[in-house]
């Protein structure tokens, strides 16, 4: 798949007609800040708390970033998709001098996104590149106080970003490829940047040749050749430089004149390019093309009379995708003839700016860009055709003042969003994500003024201007709102709902702004004036109410202040008094008919907070901590003794929080994050469960959550490999975005934020046995307790047996007759095999997993078996593949046996498709070593070849011209060989790992291996390791163990030749021998080159070579793919691979990454053929293994385990 990465001009010079850095607006965030401060303080914000909580332990707590909603964003600059995986990188919003970048992701295709969270630093993101469904590396500049590249990397389909290190401090990164999950390249001002571990650490590339400059398009098309074009000259002329090593060296290519270049997409069979042609003003669209790397260019034909062109993307070898435009039209092309010639295409409706592309076929597109209204499109066609769908968006948030929190983990945030009016956005999990809230149209409405939400689905929501106010409410959780009927000349500040029908709502009338309050008993859809005390009371403010009989409210401003109350529904005010010095009243909040909580500022410029203990007739001065305050802003009591405030200190941009434990009569400082501005709403459902809106530094709205120490209530799961690499999803409270997890004293090295009472946690590495999981945050660590226990379980040692065969499904089966008759069918799909003690197996009640030989017997379909932990849900992964009417397919597994009742000790053995008998042969076990045995340590080794009986070989010629002739049984020495590079030992060996294939076979037949005894067999085994059909090569992993004079025998019923590679061993009983413990996993498919599948590798189909035969290897990850659990300190794996797509015979071999082929193989296949075999591989460089064939085909890896120390 041929992948675009580069989209635009990044210089800040503008091309005409050719998209370059969008103007900014520069927004001046302090003074919106005061502003809304201000605003915020004659609304009079407030919280309504249904019912009291029991007093809190008085302890000061702290509040902690749980989720960011980034600014409005200007325009997406960048567009990468992996099959079903899309991320597009943007702009962002201007707010001060800067810009901060936002990183959106789509799991299907383009339909829908959702917003990433990006680090704090990150600023404007130019591209994006995605090497699989789950590697995606973004680059831009960093913001102050860096102001230096920012290279994003992502691990899980751009959910989550961490910042990658090495970058030079001072350059932007413009353009990025990356070949594969690791290999990447990217482009700055005057060089390239290059990663080989998926974007965490960069180097810089040999300096550029003369002649070239800002790298705006990069594209690389194998693992060490890429090419980079861009612009000169401010944008006058053009270059393609190339690297075929990887950046030691670039070469600058010879290109037509007059063509400056923005993008870049190439094969191994050619590159096509497109930007401008700076020379013309009006008609800048131009392209050139190469029929391969590093050759010369010719100018394409193009359509005249179009804006320049920003980016391409070529799904094949012949077909490219190409757009562009100005600012008062986007563009789109199409070539079908590798670049040379270029038509138009219908780019989306009103578009003002196409900035980039990303096709993964001629019917599935997507683009990014700017409509001409200012806002955001980002599209995908279900046909190159000109037939746009605008996807949806998650929307920025220029303004959230207002809050309400109905339940600890449900928020309704409402403010504006500047040109696009009132916004409302929501979260169900904590503040930890938010989404955007699609409102009712009303001409000149512009902000959400309060909120107030009686339950997680009932909300309502005040807006409106000066003279004018409606109210949206909702009664299915945000899924639609709809408008109210507010009185009309009353104007809404503040609202509180107690029940799911009973409102208040409070404000103003009239032209001398009196006081007004009205009344709803329909949740919101309607509204009734509220007779007051007097006409010509201040406009109200701030208001609570406790139950849907008591509220208090409360306004005014200088002289004129007021507070009222009211326990009859509303129906009669009763006026209280105040002190004098009262200049504003911001908020108040009630917790019961009688304890209230009211703030705001002074006329002497100060904070004021009071309290009243009879629903507000009189008002006594409360305590406030040292240190000087300007001004109360918001409160939330919980209790008659516990309440929440937010405050400003020295000015309004020095933020603080307070907590009384007493209802309000003395307050105590709470800690906030040092990233913090401006602090706005608070609004707490439950002690621990507080949130309000913040200003960050940075720009971004952060939503803040009150924290005390953490609890834990659960793990899950509870247990773990001493290896560790274990996902552990904790519950409990207060955990913070930024909490570590420690494993008794071992940090985790990977928390993922899920929200205030959710983390998942990577175990690390442990001993054996039981330790307490603990949650830090900034105030305290949670404390030990029987919920967050987390077992260490060890790897597990192999004991090898004598094969012994426990299962066999066909009719009249007599050894065993356990499962005679039970043919899996359409009826029948799976059954579950006892494997502990099953005849005479040997294979004990403590074992974790077991070595067997799978046999399907007389398929009467193309299909597959798969093989897993009884109890475990079936996994999309296969254990054996075969062809309708074989005699017999054979296949080695290693697979964890089942736990707790009925499926302890058993494994489940699942048909796909049609019917076949079955067969199980163990040949071993493995026991959990919680002793630190010597015994049954796993060695793996280079493979070698020891045994190859075909007439001609070399490699070894030892056994040249031995075919085995019908009934022979041989016997080789295993122990004391070696290959080029490996070697096994002559003694303290109890089994080997070694790959069976037999070839130029005559007839229908069967091999069997086994440890040569003391005194030959005198019958014919019974049981089989690998059958095969007449004139085929069939392979099986083989896991023997070592008999006399360090010798296995093998037995074969019918003529063929016999090849063997070695690739491991088992130590014996010796002391103080060394080699790695066993850990089971439930299978897991980690790689995948068929296309559209969504895995590793998708699209790395392997291509065969010269001799001696293996093509360019494909490099496949194994280190914490898919949650397989492999560890970075793994040596080996054990899996299932399998080859399919086979266009003629072949064959392929798995090899340590960073090490040469060996010449041995692991499998072998005919025309057409699918063909699975197990491979116990050592691991190379990264935890990597290469994959390798000598013919054009398929391959899939499934994890049955891996071997640690």
């Amino acid at each position: 798949m041929l992948k675009v990465v580069s989209s635009m001009s990044k210089s800040g010079v503008e091309l005409v007609g050719i998209p370059g850095r969008k103007n900014r607006l520069i927004k001046v965030i302090k003074a919106i800040a005061s502003l809304l401060i201000t605003t915020t303080m004659l609304l009079g914000i407030s919280t309504f708390l249904k019912a009291p909580y029991a007093k809190a332990t008085g302890v000061a707590g702290g509040y902690q970033e749980v989720g960011a909603i980034p600014p409005l964003t200007q325009s997406i600059s960048h567009v990468s998709c992996f099959y079903t995986t899309c991320v597009a990188v943007s702009y962002g919003q201007a707010a001060s001098p800067t810009s901060y970048g936002v990183i959106y992701y789509s799991s299907n295709s383009g339909s829908t996104w959702s917003e990433a969270p990006t680090p704090v630093s990150t600023g404007m993101l130019f591209s994006v590149s995605c090497a699989s469904v789950t590697t995606c590396v973004a680059v831009g500049n960093e913001n102050a106080p860096v102001y230096g590249a920012a290279g994003l990397y992502s691990t899980d389909g751009g959910k989550t970003w961490t910042q990658g290190s090495g970058l030079a401090s001072s350059n932007t990164l413009l353009s990025v490829s990356c070949y594969s999950a690791t290999n990447c390249m990217a482009g700055t001002y005057d060089g390239v940047e290059a990663t080989t571990n998926g974007g965490q650490t960069w180097l810089s590339t040999a300096a550029l040749p003369a002649g070239a400059g800002s790298m705006e398009g990069i594209s690389c098309y194998a693992s060490s050749s890429c090419v980079a074009v861009g612009a000169t000259n401010n944008y006058s002329a053009g270059f393609v430089v190339s690297t075929t090593n990887f950046g030691a060296s670039w070469t600058l290519d010879t290109i037509p004149s007059g063509v400056s270049l923005m993008s870049v997409s190439c094969s191994s069979s050619g590159c096509v390019s497109v930007g401008g042609s700076p020379t013309n003003s009006s008609a800048n669209a131009a392209a050139i093309y190469s029929s391969s790397p590093n050759t010369s260019w010719s100018s394409a034909t193009i359509p005249t009379g179009l804006p320049g062109l920003s980016d391409i993307s070529c799904e094949n070898q012949t077909t490219c995708e190409a757009v562009g435009g100005n600012s008062t039209s986007g563009v789109a092309m199409e070539t079908t003839d590798s670049g040379a010639n270029w038509t138009n295409i219908t780019a989306p409706p009103s578009s003002s700016g196409f900035n980039s592309i990303s096709c993964e076929s001629p019917s599935l597109c997507v683009g990014v860009g700017t409509l001409s209204s200012g806002a955001i499109f980002l599209d995908f066609s279900a046909g190159i055709d000109g037939t746009w769908i605008q996807a949806s968006v998650p929307q920025g948030a220029f303004s959230l003042p207002v809050i309400s929190c109905p339940t600890s983990t449900t928020c309704y945030a409402g403010g504006y969003t500047g040109a696009n009016g009132p916004n409302i956005e929501v979260t169900n999990n904590g503040g930890a994500t938010w989404s955007f809230q699609t409102l009712p149209q009303y001409s000149g409405i512009t902000t959400i003024s309060s909120i107030s939400c009686a339950s997680a689905s009932d909300c309502v929501a005040v807006a409106g201007n000066t003279s004018t106010s409606i109210d949206y409410y909702t009664t299915n959780g945000g899924s639609s709102w709809s408008i109210g009927t507010v009185p009309s000349g009353v104007v809404v500040r503040n609202v509180s709902c107690p029940s799911t029908t009973s409102c208040y709502g409070v404000g103003y009338s009239g032209p001398s702004y009196y006081g007004a309050v009205i009344v709803s008993t329909d949740g919101g859809a309607s509204w009734l004036i509220s007779n007051l005390p007097s006409a010509t009371l201040p406009t109200f403010t701030a208001i609570a109410c406790p139950s849907t009989q008591n509220c208090v409210v409360a306004g005014g401003q200088s002289s004129t202040v007021a507070v009222i109350d009211s326990s009859d529904g509303g129906a009669s005010w009763t006026q209280g008094s105040l002190p004098t010095n009262i200049f504003t009243i911001s908020s108040v909040s009630c917790s019961t008919a009688t304890i209230c909580v009211m703030g705001g500022r002074s006329t002497a410029n100060a904070a004021w907070i009071m309290y009243s203990t009879n629903e507000g007739a009189s008002w006594s001065a409360s305590t406030l901590p040292s240190g000087s305050f300007i001004a109360a802003q918001s409160f939330s009591c919980l209790s008659n003794s516990e309440c929440h405030a937010f405050a400003y200190g020295v000015d309004f941009y020095v933020p603080a929080a307070m907590t009384s434990y007493d209802g309000g009569i003395t307050w105590q400082s709470d800690t906030l994050p040092t990233n913090i501005s401006n602090l706005y709403q608070i609004s707490c459902s439950a002690p621990t469960s507080c949130y309000g809106f913040a200003v960050g530094t940075n720009g971004w709205w952060e939503d803040l959550s009150y924290m005390a120490a953490p609890t834990i209530t659960s793990v899950s799961p509870s247990s773990g490999y001493t290896s560790g690499g274990a996902i552990v999803t904790i519950n409990g409270t207060s955990f913070a975005n930024n909490s570590t997890v420690y494993f008794g004293a071992s940090k985790s090295s990977s928390v993922q934020f899920v929200s205030t009472s959710e983390l998942k946690a990577v175990s690390p590495p442990g001993a054996s046995g039981t330790i307490n999981i603990a949650v830090v945050n900034s105030v305290g660590q949670s404390t030990p307790n029987g919920a967050d226990q987390f077992t260490y379980v060890p790897g597990g040692t192999y004991v090898p047996v004598s094969p012994v065969r426990i299962a066999d499904t066909r009719s009249g089966a007599t050894d065993p007759a356990t499962y005679a008759g039970q043919t899996l069918n359409a009826g029948h799909e799976s059954f579950n095999v006892a494997v502990v003690n099953a005849n005479g197996d040997q294979v004990p009640s403590n074992a974790m997993a077991v070595v067997a030989n799978l046999t399907a017997v007389n398929p009467s379909t193309a299909g597959y078996l798969t093989a897993y932990p009884a109890g475990n849900a079936k996994p999309a992964t296969s254990s054996l593949n075969f062809s309708a009417g074989e005699y017999a397919v054979a296949n080695m597994i290693e697979i964890p046996l089942g736990v707790g009742g009925s499926n302890a000790g058993s494994i489940t053995i699942s048909n796909f498709m049609g019917a076949t008998d079955v067969l199980v042969d163990v040949e071993g076990y493995v026991l959990p070593d919680s002793t630190g045995s010597t015994v049954g340590l796993f060695n793996p080794v280079t493979p070698f070849r020891i045994v190859d009986t075909r007439p001609g070989s070399t490699i070894p010629a030892v056994h040249v011209g031995s075919t085995f002739s019908p009934g022979q049984t041989e016997n080789f020495t295993v122990t004391g060989t070696s290959g080029p590079s490996s070697s096994i030992p002559s003694t303290d060996v109890s089994a080997v790992v070694i790959n069976v294939t037999a070839t130029n076979t005559s007839s229908d037949g069967f091999v069997s291996v086994y440890p040569t005894p003391s005194t030959p067999l005198s019958a014919a085994p019974t049981f089989s390791s690998l059958n095969f059909l007449p004139n085929t090569s069939v392979p099986n992993r083989v896991i023997v163990p070592v008999g006399v004079s360090g010798q296995i025998s093998v037995y074969v019923n019918q003529g063929a030749d016999i090849v063997i590679d070695i690739s491991g061993w088992f130590t014996g009983t010796s002391s103080g021998a060394t080699g790695d413990l066993f850990f089971p996993v439930s299978p897991q498919r980690i790689a995948d080159t068929r296309s559209g599948f969504g895995y590793n590798n998708a699209g790395q189909t392997l291509q065969g070579g010269s001799m001696p035969g293996l093509g360019a290897p494909d490099t496949v990850l194994t280190v914490g793919v898919n949650n397989d659990l492999v560890p970075t300190a793994a040596t080996g794996l054990v899996a299932n691979v399998t080859v399919t797509n086979t266009n003629s015979a072949g064959y392929l071999t798995v090899y340590p990454t960073g090490s040469s082929p060996p010449y041995t193989s692991d499998l072998n296949w005919s025309t057409g053929e699918t063909v699975p075999n197990a491979v116990v591989v050592a691991l190379g460089t990264n935890g990597e293994l290469d994959v390798a064939a000598n013919t054009t085909t398929d391959f899939i890896v499934d994890v049955t385990g891996f071997y640690a120390p």
